[in-house]
């Protein structure tokens, strides 16, 4: 899939920095000055150093898609994302399946100096979301820039990093039931999205609070719930993803 990349690419991946998705709303690319590349490298998880689907929030940007996947696959097992992540010069190397991708420690910020797009706690999840920006941004061939992961769902993100995703709709609740359950079995995480009254929007799905009757799962935005199956299965428009990480 990812022949098509050109020669030049390899060289502008460690070089080039991400352009805004909105420009013309958002501060400088700044991260506070207090933190030098040191102390940030060992702050990118929380304290104990291991990384958490509650880390991850949403900011300006439809990257839902995305988050949710990645919080769907800290949840099932922290080790996935930390293999994608490592020290190098000039920021951090976050690897995919066709190389890996160079980014510096730097985010757009807004007029309150949070971070714009990914705004977690700790800067693991607005590396990855940048990383994942500039790459899509390669493969369509255009300027980098955060807007190409907005609106993306997870099985097109999913090949990035070599992982297998499996996409299922217009299953009845039973069926639901069984391909989730199956899927938690076998050791791979899920992501569901249906038609919100804004538009289609992304949760992680935790995959010990399946049941039956039950299913736990993760907005982006910060919550929580548990929902009776019955009504997560009547969502307007549900696709279920299932992804084995390699």
């Amino acid at each position: 899939m990812y022949a098509s990349l050109r020669k030049g690419q390899a060289e502008r991946r460690s070089s080039v920095e991400v352009i805004p998705a909105h420009q013309k709303t958002q501060g400088p690319h700044r991260i506070p000055e207090s933190l030098s590349p040191a102390v940030f490298r060992k702050s990118i998880y929380p304290e104990n150093g291991t990384p958490k689907f509650s880390d991850i929030k949403q900011g300006a940007l439809g990257s839902c898609g995305l988050l949710a996947m990645l919080g769907a696959a800290v949840y099932r097992d922290p080790e996935i994302i930390k293999r994608l992540i490592s020290p190098a010069a000039g920021g951090f190397s976050v690897n995919f399946s066709d190389g890996p991708e160079i980014v510096s420690p730097v985010f757009p910020t807004g007029g309150s100096g949070l971070w714009l797009y990914a705004q977690a706690d700790v800067p693991w999840v607005a590396i990855l979301e940048k990383a994942v920006a500039k790459r899509q941004s390669q493969l369509k061939d255009e300027p980098p820039s955060y807007s190409s992961i907005h609106g993306v769902q997870a099985w097109k993100l999913a090949e990035l990093f070599g992982w297998k995703a499996r996409v299922y709709f217009k299953r009845a609740a039973d069926e639901f039931s069984r391909l989730m359950m199956e899927a938690s079995q076998k050791g791979e995480f899920m992501v569901a999205s249906w038609e919100d009254p804004g538009g289609r929007h992304a949760r992680a799905i935790l995959h010990d609070r399946i049941d039956g009757n039950t299913v736990g799962i993760y907005d982006p935005h910060r919550k929580e719930e548990v929902i009776p199956f019955a009504e997560f299965a009547a969502k307007k428009d549900l696709i279920l993803v299932c992804v084995a990480a390699s």
